[in-house]
């Protein structure tokens, strides 16, 4: 399965759950009137905020083969040095064990 429906799967489990979770796009992206810069490369693909802590986990989503760019371990590296949870997940399944994982240590 490709990335874009695994995102939509998990947001849509989150959804369910009543937490707090949106899909973050990153980098530049060519519009009309030039260039709409979004969160900085590498940024995780879903941010859910964990409570009751109010803890940020991002979620990278990666398909079968996906794995991470240079980028993305970068910005792992800052955002977990500020205290957030960042994982690699390739299912709902992942995504929601992370989340269960984060808020049981808050």
């Amino acid at each position: 399965m490709a990335e874009a429906p695994i995102q939509r799967a998990i947001l849509d489990a989150f959804q369910a759950m009543g937490v707090l979770a949106f899909r973050i796009n990153s980098g530049k992206v060519k519009t009309r009137g030039g260039w709409y810069q979004g969160a900085p490369a590498g940024f995780p693909d879903v941010v859910v905020v964990v409570p009751p802590s109010g803890r940020l986990l991002g979620i990278e989503v990666k398909d079968g083969k996906g794995e991470e760019r240079e980028s993305q371990i970068r910005m792992r590296a800052d955002l977990t040095r500020n205290g957030a949870v960042v994982v690699t997940v390739r299912s709902v399944e992942e995504a929601l064990r992370a989340y269960l994982d984060v808020r049981e240590v808050v």
